[in-house]
């Protein structure tokens, strides 16, 4: 597997003006690991996450999976977090069928397991909480088997609980595949990521193993630290 953004620009008409939202972003994975895409809000992690999963087509570069472009066949190589028939009335037992049958073979059962959903299993959707509704949330994107997994904020609001259930769930899936995590919740990030990626104004600032970025400070402090030089 691979993924590969290279000099990935885009840009969005604002006001009359033009908003540079990504400036020539380049990186690449060739392996199974969860990448922490870190950034204020507005830095270009969504955007970036946008166009990795083929929603978005950039102004210019390209994000590329296994030497494909992701805009033209993303439901093939990305999963990104949603769930498809959205009924109220559904319980989660059956709201798991309608995944697999969406998106086809899968490690569904296994990551059931891991976000602990059989605890709710026939309880409807209309009756969860908020934590548990994120639950189903990461299951639409971690039961796929797909070489690249894209997940935007997906422990904003939780509980620690439930980040801790979500994040175990990430951790596994990085063995397996490509997991682009965008989050601005610094432990969260620590907590699974091999690799960080530092964006800020559009363009990347740092590109380093978790181990060898936070050898000496928190990853909060080295944000903090490039933030302030980079601006």
């Amino acid at each position: 597997m691979e993924l590969v953004v290279q000099d990935v620009t885009k840009r969005f008409e604002k006001g009359g003006k033009t908003i540079t939202a990504l400036g020539r972003v380049s990186f690449s994975a060739d392996r199974p690991q969860v990448i922490g895409l870190v950034g204020l809000n507005g830095a270009g992690k969504t955007t970036l996450i946008n166009i990795i999963a083929g929603v978005l087509i950039p102004d210019e570069g390209a994000a590329r999976i296994n030497g494909e472009e992701t805009w033209r066949r993303p439901a093939k190589m990305v999963a990104y977090p949603f769930v498809p028939y959205d009924d109220p009335r559904m319980p989660v037992k059956d709201t798991v069928k309608i995944l697999e049958l969406f998106y086809g073979e899968g490690d569904w059962q296994k990551y059931v397991d891991l976000l602990e959903l059989r605890k709710e299993w026939n309880t409807e959707k209309q009756r969860l909480s908020t934590g548990w509704t994120q639950r189903i949330l990461a299951l639409s994107a971690l039961g796929q088997s797909k070489p690249v997994i894209l997940l935007d904020e997906i422990t904003n609001g939780l509980d620690v609980t439930t980040a801790d259930v979500v994040l175990d769930a990430m951790k596994s899936k990085g063995k397996k595949s490509i997991v682009v995590f965008a989050s601005h919740i610094f432990n969260h990030v620590e907590r699974v990521a091999d690799r960080i990626i530092i964006i800020h104004g559009g363009k990347v600032l740092k590109d380093a193993p978790l181990k060898e970025l936070t050898a000496e400070k928190s990853l909060e402090d080295v944000f903090r630290e490039l933030i302030r030089n980079g601006l």
